[in-house]
C-alpha cells in the first residue's frame, strides 16, 4: 500500500512540476471529480477552479439515504459526456480531500471551463485561480444556463456545510 502511494505521489508531483499527464478517464465521481487511469494505476482528480453540486457519494452511504444536490446529477452527466473513456490531460498543482487538484483537458478542451460555461458548477472562490472561469460561471448565470435555470441554486459549500455537517439535508436529486 505504500508502495502504491509513493507511486502515486511521484506520477502526481511530475504533474505538479508543469508536466503533462496523460490517460483516459475511466470514473466520473460526481460533477467536479474523476478518476484518470495512467498505465495501470487510476488517480482520483478534483478539477481545478469550479465546486460543482454534491451528489450522493456510494463510498460513503451505499444505499444514497442522504439525497444529492439539485443539480449535482446534471453536473455528473456533463462531466460523463465531455470526458468518461476518453484520452485525457492534465496539469497538477496540490491535492484537496484525498484528490489531486489537476486543470484536465479532453481533445484540447478545458473540462472546468466546460462546466462552468454550460452552468453545472460554481468557480470555487476559495481555491480557483484562473478569472477566466469566474467571468464563465458569471455568464453562464446570466443566461440562466444549467443549475442558474431554476433560480438561486445553494453553493456546494454552503450546502455541504447545511447537510453532512449539521444533518439538514433537504430532498433533491438522488
Amino acid at each position: 500500500m505504500r508502495a502504491l502511494i509513493a507511486m502515486a505521489l511521484a506520477v502526481l508531483s511530475v504533474g505538479a512540476s508543469g508536466q503533462v499527464l496523460r490517460g483516459v478517464i475511466v470514473h466520473v465521481e460526481d460533477g467536479d471529480t474523476l478518476t484518470m487511469r495512467i498505465g495501470s494505476d487510476d488517480y482520483k482528480i478534483r478539477l481545478a477552479d469550479i465546486d460543482a453540486p454534491e451528489t450522493c457519494h456510494r463510498a460513503r452511504d451505499k444505499r444514497c439515504r442522504r439525497a444529492g444536490q439539485a443539480g449535482g446529477n446534471s453536473a455528473k452527466l456533463a462531466l460523463e459526456q465531455a470526458s468518461l473513456h476518453k484520452v485525457a490531460e492534465a496539469q497538477c498543482r496540490g491535492s484537496s480531500h484525498q484528490r489531486t487538484v489537476c486543470y484536465v483537458a479532453v481533445s484540447g478542451r478545458d473540462l472546468s471551463m466546460l462546466l462552468a460555461e454550460s452552468g453545472h458548477a460554481w468557480y470555487d472562490p476559495k481555491h480557483g485561480r484562473r478569472p477566466t472561469i469566474a467571468a464563465a460561471a458569471r455568464q453562464a448565470k446570466s443566461a440562466k444556463l444549467g443549475l442558474w435555470g431554476a433560480g438561486e441554486p445553494v453553493p456546494p459549500w454552503v450546502w455541504r456545510a447545511n447537510c453532512w455537517t449539521l444533518g439538514d439535508c433537504p430532498l433533491a436529486e438522488n
